[in-house]
C-alpha cells in the first residue's frame, strides 16, 4: 500500500469502497543463528574413515548435543575427479 501512495497518478480514492483496510507490517529482525565453528565442540572420537574421508563423533560445547563431522580430503577429491560424487553425497544428506 505504501508503494501505491507514493505514486503520483494514484489517489486514495481506490481505498473508499473498501470496508476494512488491513495493516502489514513487516516483522522485526529476527536474530540469526550464528554458524558453528570448531571452537564449539570437543572431538570425541573417530567414527570412521574412508577412501578421502574421516568422521569424527563431536559434543556442542553449550548444549551437549552430539553431532557428526565429516573431513574431506580436496585435493585428493579434485585428483580423482570424485567432486560430482562428493556434491550429490552432500546434497543428499542435506
Amino acid at each position: 500500500m505504501d508503494y501505491l501512495l507514493t505514486l503520483h497518478h494514484n489517489s486514495i480514492n481506490f481505498l473508499q469502497d473498501r470496508d476494512i483496510l488491513e495493516t502489514v507490517c513487516s516483522p522485526t529482525k529476527v536474530k540469526k543463528k550464528k554458524r558453528p565453528h570448531l571452537e564449539d565442540f570437543d572431538f570425541l572420537k573417530v567414527i570412521g574413515k574412508g577412501g578421502f574421508s574421516n568422521v569424527f563423533q563431536l559434543r556442542r560445547k553449550d548444549d551437549g548435543t552430539i553431532h557428526a563431522m565429516k573431513c574431506l580430503k580436496k585435493s585428493q577429491i579434485k585428483r580423482e575427479n570424485k567432486v560430482r560424487h562428493v556434491m550429490n553425497e552432500r546434497l543428499i544428506l542435506s
